[in-house]
């Protein structure tokens, strides 16, 4: 008699144990907000960001995620015919940051004599100013540029 109220009490717990264990592992999927390598959907809309800076043809050159979870995206916009560094802040969600440029966006031509200038980098230093990098194509060779801008 005592075997078997040993056992269906093991039976009890490992019930309880499998019923807790299938809780908590439903408790920690649902609190994630996707699985590795999917879309988030919470980030812009439907797990994708984009930012139009209005030209005729737009291209990314390099993103840097800021310390506060801002993310900031360099690269070049072809406007009135002339390529421009083009650079933007989105918060963590994937909207653009307002506080950043023009509604979240900021467009730089050097004027080196050339009017294609390509961003290919960019960094967020220690105190949050952003430095976008790149070059400005001129005849007869490039220029390297860079521009810091005040976060």
């Amino acid at each position: 008699m005592r075997d078997r109220r040993a056992r269906t009490r093991g039976l009890r717990l490992a019930r309880r144990a499998l019923i807790a264990f299938g809780l908590a592992f439903v408790l920690l999927a649902s609190a994630a907000v996707a699985a590795p390598g999917d879309l988030d959907p919470g980030f812009g809309s439907g797990g994708k960001a984009v930012v139009s800076f209005g030209g005729t043809s737009e291209e990314g050159g390099a993103v840097a995620l800021q310390s506060d979870g801002k993310i900031v995206v360099a690269g070049t916009s072809n406007v009135s015919r002339s390529l421009q560094f083009a650079v933007a802040r989105l918060t963590a969600q994937g909207t653009p940051d307002m506080s950043f440029g023009s509604g979240g966006q900021s467009l730089v031509s050097f004027g080196f004599g050339g009017s294609q200038d390509f961003a290919q980098a960019v960094a967020v230093q220690p105190d949050g100013k952003i430095i976008a990098a790149g070059f400005d194509e001129v005849a007869g060779g490039n220029n390297t540029s860079s521009t810091p801008s005040s976060a």
